[in-house]
């Protein structure tokens, strides 16, 4: 049935004067008309053909959450058809990802047609670990902000002492960690045996070239030359 309505209260303070409106009346007094809900509160007549009543528009529910890592500006009740924004913010050390409907946009703003939840997904920003041994570049790792940090195995290297890693946090901070460690050349023992006894002995530093010393004449003897002596210093006592 139509009626020619005077005073309709749109929800607001708008009053829209002599219209014509059907009313689709349930048991409880209520009724839907396309995008608004219509509650029913009172009706005089006023004339045979005209009706006072008030109409509230729609509302709908926009929640929002926003996993570890972040913040999201937005949400709330608003009204059938209204313009909403949603900020994901994220922390330090954190970017965002996406919502949980796959938008990827972020301000992210949308027409409300009815409830939704929505979340903003997080994630920590990877930063490098980046090891130099002896000046150059060892190895290189990303590790998320916040994660831990697993230090490297200690390398090895023939005839060297590595010195050990420079400090590592414990866990990944905002920005790429510098790690440094060298290696040092070992000493061994370097003994010269004439005759079967001691002649000589010194330290010498692996991988040196071995410089022999001059053996002394002896009265009647020949010197038979010297056996099993490396170029270079090895990674033990010789």
């Amino acid at each position: 049935e139509c009626h020619k309505v005077n005073g309709v209260n749109w929800g607001g303070d708008n009053i829209v004067e002599n219209f014509c409106m059907k009313f689709f009346y349930n048991d409880g007094g209520e009724f839907w008309t396309g995008d608004f809900y219509w509650m029913y509160y009172s009706f005089e007549y006023i004339t045979d053909e005209e009706l006072k009543c008030f109409a509230l528009a729609a509302t709908y529910d926009v929640t929002v959450t926003a996993s570890t890592g972040g913040s999201i500006t937005g949400g709330g009740n608003y009204k059938s058809g209204s313009s909403v924004t949603l900020t994901a913010i994220p922390d330090n050390g954190y970017r965002f990802v996406k919502w949980s409907d796959d938008s990827i946009e972020n301000p992210y703003t949308f027409a409300v047609k009815e409830d939704k939840n929505l979340a903003a997904l997080f994630e920590p920003i990877s930063y490098n670990v980046i090891y130099i041994l002896d000046g150059v570049e060892y190895k290189q790792f990303p590790i998320p902000y916040g994660n831990q940090i697993t230090i490297e195995p200690v390398p090895t290297k023939e005839g060297h002492t590595f010195s050990g890693w420079s400090e590592v946090p414990e866990t990944m901070p905002l920005h790429d960690v510098i790690v440094t460690g060298t290696f040092t050349a070992n000493s061994y023992m370097l003994t010269y045996v004439l005759d079967g006894d001691i002649f000589k002995t010194e330290t010498v530093t692996y991988g040196t070239a071995i410089s022999t010393p001059e053996v002394p004449a002896k009265e009647g003897h020949t010197f038979t030359g010297r056996a099993n002596v490396p170029a270079t210093m090895p990674a033990k006592d010789v």
